[in-house]
């Protein structure tokens, strides 16, 4: 909360208003639950309400994969959608990997057929790569009025807070790791730059974002790869026993 509202994405979300979670359980099943929703949306008064009630999903006793209760929590919240001309939006959660293969993506979340089915629009989220591109995500989109599903990347900016889309020849710019910054420092600058030099040459030269160099010489220094002295940028080198240099 304080990176979205402190950070640079703050000016853009002037309408995007934080609130505490409620108290409630999100299966609706109580009278007195359905009461708390209702008055909190009243009092708000939104447009788009994003839920996660990722417990309600996964839980033992009862869960929203059981569709006897999730037909009954679909229908409440479809009331509730209409009466405060509301857009929910449901987030779900992927189950663990399992052995058995599935026909597509869509059946990864939990939760039963009957948030699914009538849902105008799913979006499926994953890893591009699980193991080299972490910033980059594959994003799977299918809606209730069009046949096809489509696929796209896009590649999240962590300071900024904000996903662009970015095509597969460009993902090099989400595997990028501090010891690349670090050896780029070796190589290219003789081991000194100055830091705004030293972003803008390497993100040009990296084919990624300034922003995106800055973040990882701030990891290489966590790491004890650079140091900055009397602002300048200066790896660490360690030799094979242990010892920087």
């Amino acid at each position: 909360e304080k990176i979205v509202k402190g950070g640079d994405a703050s000016k853009y979300l002037e309408n995007l208003i934080l609130v505490r979670p409620l108290e409630i359980d999100f299966t609706l099943d109580r009278e007195e639950d359905r009461g708390k929703l209702a008055w909190w949306l009243k009092t708000y008064k939104p447009n788009i309400v994003i839920f996660d009630p990722v417990a309600d999903f996964v839980g033992t006793e009862k869960s929203l994969s059981d569709d006897i209760l999730a037909r009954k929590t679909a229908k409440s919240l479809s009331v509730i959608a209409r009466e405060f001309r509301v857009f929910p939006i449901l987030v779900l959660h992927f189950k663990k990997e399992s052995e058995e293969p599935l026909k597509n993506i869509f059946e990864k979340p939990h939760g039963s057929k009957f948030f699914v089915n009538p849902a105008v629009a799913q979006i499926c989220i994953e890893r591009a790569d699980k193991q080299k591109y972490e910033a980059v995500k594959r994003i799977h989109c299918k809606f209730k009025l069009v046949t096809d599903v489509f696929t796209f990347l896009l590649l999240r900016d962590r300071e900024a807070l904000w996903y662009s889309e970015i095509e597969k020849d460009e993902m090099r710019k989400a595997k990028l790791l501090p010891k690349h910054v670090v050896n780029f420092l070796l190589e290219k600058c003789n081991g000194r730059a100055v830091p705004t030099i030293f972003y803008e040459i390497a993100a040009e030269q990296l084919g990624c974002s300034q922003k995106q160099i800055k973040e990882l010489v701030k990891l290489a220094i966590d790491q004890g790869l650079i140091e900055k002295k009397q602002g300048i940028l200066i790896p660490i080198i360690v030799k094979t026993r242990g010892k920087k240099e």
